[in-house]
């Protein structure tokens, strides 16, 4: 535990700092950083030292002082240890010709019995001990956040949890008391995120303030630390080799993980542990090769890793061919040591285990790991994640989740692929999960260009080279064909050998059809050749083709179907193939066929053999990986790479062949979900290689294992997974898709549960017949319910409540500071000024021209990056006109330097030339204006003079989620604590799905069109979700994604044409579903804004003064900028929920008369039909009512109402056919993006439903609305609330089945299509009903005992539902809690009724079943009737309503135990 620190001796160091550092700091803000420089130098004198050190080298913070103090501690304890320890020597390798001698003048022990132990021993305190101060620390609302997170943990059922609390919240600060949780439930905590800052700054969080000492105190015996941050292999390898580099000056080394002082973040590494690696690796060397077929030279290895770190320290710039070649080296020399390492490991293993001392192999894995830790300590330095057994928390980029964490132990696999028999004790969260798909998309796309194999090369080696050693094949007999693979991957059993046997004869048989199907490809080992056409600019235009498990798409570049006067007329360019016997070739031909005709029987269609030799891959791929799970299982310890490539050498696929097939092998089932979707077996590209006259091979590329897939494996191999980030709640592109997710898991777990079934059954059908056997498990399936894919996720419930008080505390906050919105309309006033622009820019060189008053050239007025530069300068402009003085403009791309910069209009050169002019204009010639360049490398703090205005240029990709960006002012006595930037200007979002340039090779279209073909492929399935349980609309959506990529077979003018035509640009209609206001594509844009805007708005002492925002007229109409489109985001922030009341009220304004006329129709039509609606409903009800007077109900009546109750219940969504009646329905999707219903604010029925209408949606005082909002949870909110809670009963799901799966679309979005409003109070109403039932369930909040049933039949509608047995009626209200029930004429003539027909009045009662802040529930007894009004105080703690529940149901109790039957 730290030592105490006495107050005074505290102050007397902050002034001492303060004075040398010539500094006015603020104790308070000090007071941590002091109390840690005291703790680590022991007294005051030695921090004094330490800060004139850092004066003299610039570093005049705080936080500089105690990194120095800290660095310099850590050698010092070093070099004390070196002392001290007993056996010294100095290293000298002698005799040793690979490398040369490495001396030390210092002497170092020899390896002893204890790791060094560079930091305190881990302390004996308790975890809640050791977390009770920091607890303390946070605010009201991070205390709901991780109550609503501890609930989550408790929950058995719910896998996985949504957290999205607004930006500046704090959530890197609560990511400790996450963890707190996780050991709560005995797991540890895995938390993953994009950027490596990100990562460092929850290190922090860690290894700071009161949790210090708790996770970074080391273990006696291991060195290890509670807390593990496990880098790159590549990043681990530069830290252990510092000491042996050779410095010339700092460079990427020192920076390698975009920090400056990367000690604070990994282990400290010396040259005693690299001697002591080197003296391993010799030892090594000298061993016999014994039984290996190769020896692994291990100083070999060390010579090239250390060549080429000196080569990345001499700042020599590479080409990129030389680079990627020292990439492959270093990995390959890495191995090798790893691949050492690790047959050491197994050695000690191998010992531990034949002590017996442990009871579960897992232990032995400990114990072993112990055993080598203690022998060769720097393991671990060199090797962080050997540690991970060790640690409690551990931090990884979201890319390191997919690799091998421990290659020396191999205990683990990977996070997202674990071994078999990984413990996945942990939960998982990822922060920034939306940038998780765009992080992991690009190794899916490599891993596909890099494993590229000839297609009938490859079907040529599975059918003359793999399947006979594995099959001893008679074609004469094929059935008396007998296995003759060796016996180690095959299975056991006699069943599953014949059920081997059996596949591999089919897939002889299927290679054989295939061939004969087309003339003998395969067995002639004919050539293909492909002649192709050559474009205007030489470039060679080469088809490609795609390959899904059931169909094939050409994409033929640079052609275009024939159009002809008629229909018959019209022509599709194909590819054929014929063979010609005299040369031996099959020649593949393009031709023009018309469209429906029929091919010449000689002629076959280059697609369909594309698609039918594909499939025998699909074949053989299953097979290969059930010979791999054999050889695991035969040789425990294997991991899944060394069993695939030991499987593949034996079928002799070498080389890329190999590579290819142990790419697209599927995880093992126990570690991974389904492999049947379109995330997972990805496609296929078969790419022509023409470049060789006489033959064309057929390439294949298979892109699979997209970032989704891996996902949801990661979400399946962790206890609990969180996904973190402020905009996770919106449908984004890069966004992982959860729903498939959550379908995927609960199909992972329903296979399993079948299994278990099965399993069960074989095992009890001992002694049955065939047919008792076939009956039991008949009947086993019968009770088998699949899982429900909903439950797997936790709705987090406090998230409003939270942003809520967040948001007050803003809005103090800020209450003094002047938000300033800026429009930049980039619409051209008169397109005619200006008939040499490029149409696309004209407004920008106009807006450009005003500004600046410089004139433009032709060629400049064409190239369109005058858009950016314009946008530039208008917002210089602003900030001159409204005296901000700091400010960050957020483009799609960065402004050009150097040598690039001729070419671009935005450029640094003409940045600086804009902004002269724009200072001369006014005037301000002489003033300090700084323009600079932020990436995703560059130091996020600037510094500026306290005169000086600072514009930043960056990108959305660089720096526009995850990054803190900060400014500090220069005083006369010193730097400003870090500030926010006073304002942000963003501009269009356009690069989401990029497209290729002109002078893009074949190579890199390749990528950029698999890139397109997953986001466009992830865009249909995303649009197909918002219509679940509508089949047809969601084949339309895909039909929509499938047309946009491929266009039918016309050629360039599809997405993958564009790609793929040489020197055509990429540009093409990114969203495909325009007209959709809530489409992937704009929730993709809205999310990149979002997270931009808020990087100025961190809490950060800028309050006060005004704050500026500029967007443009673009990216406002592109990405349907308004407030209606943030309704799902918790809290947007004060400046951007400043420009988006400005934007709706602009928006509002500027309704142009077309518009007004729209609206007119629309609601002239709309209250036509209203009134109508009303007019049938109560028909309906007025039919029911006289059949109740008669004393005879027709059941049709009562069916027909149901049926149009429970069609109102799912808001429109589904394929229910009375939809279209039920509700105002146009063919215009974006009807409910525009306007609301709005119903007059009354009480009286009348009034209400007839003065409904149609307005614009920021114009909605009182909607005709069912969504979740801030201010209003709505019946289906409070749903999905009370679950959450638990308060309702048991089988509440039966209440609600026709709601289920649109719920989370319901509390989102609202009615799908216009309600009208009689039918809104019928369903609100009825909803409400529903949930009174839920809770009234056993298990419920008010369950009293007595069954709640519906009403009686021959008495419908006079009241909605009473207690069984006794004169108790209900009837269920969704009131406001100022809003009394009265006793009219109708209700009386119910109570009479009543009488008629049990000779007692009624007892009746009125439930408001409405929850909300302030709602004081209580049961209040009137004349004729009782009412309780309201359901719960939404303020209240849950305690609180548990004891009003529980009040209220004694109430009830003791009513129906007084009037029964």
């Amino acid at each position: 535990m730290k030592r105490p620190i006495e107050e005074q001796m505290l102050k007397q160091c902050f002034h001492k700092v303060s004075r040398i550092f010539g500094l006015s700091l603020d104790f308070e803000q000090s007071r941590r950083h002091l109390e840690d420089c005291l703790e680590l130098a022991d007294n005051m004198e030695t921090v004094e030292e330490a800060a004139k050190e850092c004066k003299k080298i610039g570093k005049t913070n705080i936080p500089a002082l105690k990194k120095y103090l800290r660095t310099h501690r850590k050698k010092d304890e070093l070099d004390s240890f070196c002392i001290e320890a007993d056996g010294q020597f100095s290293i000298r390798i002698e005799n040793h010709a690979p490398t040369e001698v490495v001396e030390s003048e210092e002497t170092f022990p020899m390896p002893c019995a204890t790791a060094v132990t560079l930091d305190a021993t881990i302390p004996s305190v308790s975890i809640e001990e050791a977390f009770a101060p920091y607890f303390k620390t946070l605010y009201d609302y991070q205390n709901l956040l991780i109550d609503d997170l501890k609930k989550f943990g408790a929950d058995p059922v719910s896998r996985l949890t949504i957290f999205n609390p607004p930006t500046s919240i704090g959530k890197t600060y609560m990511i400790p008391a996450i963890a707190f949780l996780a050991h709560q439930n005995g797991c540890k905590l895995v938390y993953s995120c994009s950027t490596r800052a990100s990562i460092q700054e929850v290190h922090k969080a860690f290894a700071s303030g009161t949790l210090r000492d708790y996770y970074m105190g080391a273990d006696p015996e291991t060195g290890t630390r509670k807390l593990l941050l496990i880098p790159s292999i590549k990043d681990a390898y530069i830290n252990f080799f510092k000491p042996v580099i050779h410095k010339q000056k700092k460079t990427k080394l020192e920076v390698s993980m975009n920090e400056p002082e990367i000690a604070e973040y990994l282990p400290y590494c010396t040259l005693q542990d690299v001697n002591s690696m080197i003296e391993l690796l010799i030892a090594h060397d000298k061993k016999p090769v014994s039984g290996r077929s190769s020896q692994i030279y291990g100083m070999n290895a060390y010579e090239k890793i250390k060549k080429i770190l000196n080569d990345m320290e001499s700042g020599i710039v590479f080409s990129q061919d030389y680079a990627e070649q020292m990439d492959r080296d270093f990995t390959s020399a890495a191995s090798a040591i790893g691949a050492i390492l690790h047959e050491i490991y197994r050695s000690i293993l191998k010992q531990c285990e034949a002590s017996g001392t442990c009871s579960e192999k897992k232990d032995y894995r400990i114990l072993a790991k112990r055993r080598m830790l203690t022998q060769y300590p720097w393991v671990g330095k060199l090797y962080p994640g050997f540690l991970y057994d060790f640690a409690d928390v551990v931090l990884l980029t979201n890319r390191k989740l997919t690799a091998n964490i421990d290659p020396v132990g191999i205990s683990r696999g990977s996070m997202i692929a674990p071994v078999v028999g990984a413990d996945n004790r942990h939960w998982t969260l990822v922060d920034e999960v939306d940038q998780f798909c765009s992080d992991l998309l690009g190794d899916a796309i490599d891993r596909a260009t890099r494993g590229c194999v000839d297609l009938k090369e490859l079907i040529c080696m599975i059918r003359f080279q793999s399947i006979l050693a594995l099959l001893e094949y008679h074609a004469d007999d094929p059935e008396s064909s007998k296995l003759i693979a060796d016996p180690r991957m095959l299975p056991e059993g006699d069943a599953e050998q014949e059920q081997m046997r059996k596949e591999l004869l089919a897939l002889i048989d299927a290679i054989d059809t295939n061939d004969r199907k087309y003339d003998f490809i395969i067995s002639q080992n004919r050539a293909m050749s492909y002649e192709p056409d050559v474009d205007a600019d030489g470039s060679m235009l080469v088809p490609a083709m795609t390959v899904d498990r059931s169909y094939a798409h050409l994409i033929m570049p640079g052609y275009r179907a024939k159009k002809g006067k008629n229909q018959e007329d019209e022509t599709v360019t194909q590819l054929i193939l014929r063979t010609s016997v005299e040369d031996n070739r099959t020649r593949i031909l393009k031709t023009e066929i018309p469209v429906g005709a029929e091919l010449e029987s000689s002629e076959l269609l280059y697609e369909d053999w594309c698609r039918d030799t594909f499939k025998i891959v699909t074949m053989f791929l299953p097979i290969v990986r059930k010979l791999c799970l054999f050889y695991m299982s035969n040789f425990p310890g294997t991991t899944q790479d060394q069993a695939q490539r030991a499987v593949c050498e034996r079928l002799t696929l070498r080389g890329a062949y190999g590579a290819y097939i142990c790419a697209n092998l599927l995880r093992p089932w126990s570690t991974s979900v389904s492999g049947n979707h379109f995330y997972a077996h990805g496609l296929t590209w078969n790419l022509m290689d023409t470049h060789n006259t006489l033959q064309t091979e057929i390439n294949v590329e298979t892109c699979n294992g997209f970032p989704d897939y891996l996902f949801a494996n990661l979400c399946l191999n962790s206890q609990k997974t969180i996904l973190c980030s402020a905009t996770a709640g919106m449908k984004s592109l890069t966004m992982p898709d959860v729903q498939y997710v959550l379908k995927a898991i609960a199909g992972h777990d329903d296979d399993e549960r079948k299994l278990e079934i099965e399993h069960q059954r074989e095992e009890s059908a001992n002694g049955m017949d065939d047919h008792m056997v076939a009956s039991q498990s008949a009947d086993d399936m019968s009770e088998f319910t699949p899982k429900d894919p909903n439950s797997l996720l936790y709705t987090m419930q406090n998230i409003p409540r939270a942003s809520a008080m967040l948001q007050e505390k803003r809005d103090k906050e800020y209450d003094s500071t002047d938000f300033v919105f800026e429009y930049y309309d980039r619409t051209p006033k008169d397109p005619r000024v200006h008939p040499k622009a490029d149409p696309a820019c004209c407004g920008d060189v106009e807006r450009y021209e005003e500004i600046t008053g410089l004139t433009l050239s032709a060629q400049d007025q064409q190239n369109y990056s005058i858009c950016n530069l314009a946008f530039a300068c208008f917002t210089m402009d602003a900030m001159l006109k409204h005296q901000i003085p700091a400010l960050i403009v957020y483009a799609t791309p960065l402004p050009k330097t150097g040598e690039t910069q001729d070419s671009s209009c935005y450029s640094m050169s003409r940045l600086e030339e804009a902004k002269n002019a724009i200072l001369a204009k006014h005037g301000k010639t002489g003033m300090k204006f700084r323009i600079e360049r932020m990436d995703a490398g560059s130091d996020k703090e600037i510094t500026r003079e306290s005169d000086e205005y600072v514009l930043v240029l960056s990108a959305y990709g660089s720096t526009g989620a995850g990054s803190n960006i900060t400014v500090r002012t220069k005083l006369k006595d010193g730097l400003t604590p870090p500030e926010d930037l006073r304002g942000v200007s963003c501009d269009d979002i356009t690069n989401i799905i990029p497209g290729p340039h002109k002078r893009d090779l074949w190579d890199a279209r390749i990528r950029y069109s698999m890139t397109a073909t997953y986001y466009f492929y992830k865009m249909g399935e995303l649009e197909s979700q918002r219509y679940e349980g509508d089949p047809i609309t969601q084949k339309k959506c895909m039909s929509v994604i499938l047309q946009h990529l491929y266009h039918g077979y016309h050629g360039s003018r599809s997405v993958l044409g564009r790609c793929l035509t040489p020197g055509q640009e990429g540009k093409f209609k990114k969203d495909a579903f325009p007209d959709d206001p809530f489409s992937p594509f704009k929730e993709t844009q809205r999310k990149i804004l979002l997270q931009a805007v808020n990087r100025v708005e961190r809490g950060r002492n800028n309050t006060g003064g005004k704050m500026l925002i500029c967007l443009s007229n673009t990216l406002i109409e592109k990405a349907g900028i308004s407030e209606s489109a943030y309704l799902g985001t918790a809290y947007p922030g004060c400046l951007f929920g400043y420009a988006l009341s400005q934007i709706s009220a602009a928006q509002n304004a500027k309704i142009q008369p077309s518009n007004r006329v729209e609206l007119e129709l629309l609601n002239r039509c709309y209250m036509e039909k209203n009134i109508r609606n009303r007019e049938i409903i109560n028909g309906l009800l007025d039919k029911i009512q006289k059949n109740k007077e008669a004393g005879v109900v027709d059941q049709t009546l009562i069916a027909q109402y149901d049926r149009v109750r429970n069609a109102y219940l799912t808001g429109g969504y589904g394929d229910n056919p009375d939809i279209r009646q039920l509700f105002y329905y146009t063919e215009d999707p974006g009807l409910t993006s525009r306007y609301a219903v709005q119903i007059p604010h009354s009480d009286n029925d009348r009034e209400r439903i007839e003065g409904a209408r149609l307005l614009p949606i920021g114009e909605v005082r009182y909607p005709c609305d069912i969504r979740c909002r801030p201010d209003d949870m709505g019946p289906y909110g409070a749903l999905k609330y009370h679950e959450a809670r638990g308060w309702l009963g048991k089988g509440w799901q039966d209440d609600f089945k026709e709601v289920l799966p649109y719920l989370d679309e319901i509390c989102t979005y609202g009615y799908k299509y216009p309600p009208f409003a009689n039918m809104h109070d019928v369903n609100v109403g009825h909803i409400y009903e529903r949930m009174f039932r839920a809770v009234s369930r056993p298990g419920g909040v008010y369950h009293i005992g007595y069954p709640v049933v519906p009403y009686d039949i021959d008495l419908k509608e006079d009241f909605d539902l009473r207690y069984e047995g006794t004169h108790v009626v209900i009837d269920i209200k969704g009131y406001r809690t100022d809003q009394k029930p009265t006793t009219q004429k109708k209700f009386m003539a119910k109570i009479k009724r009543y009488e008629k027909k049990y000779g007692c009045r009624p007892v009746v009662l009125f439930i408001n079943m409405v929850s909300g802040p302030g709602v004081n529930p209580a049961l209040q007894k009137f004349r004729h009737f009782t009412y309780v009004n309201g359901f719960a105080d939404l303020e209240k703690p849950d305690s609180e309503n548990s004891a009003s529940f529980l009040e209220r149901r004694l109430a009830l109790r003791a009513l129906c135990d007084a009037h029964r039957m």
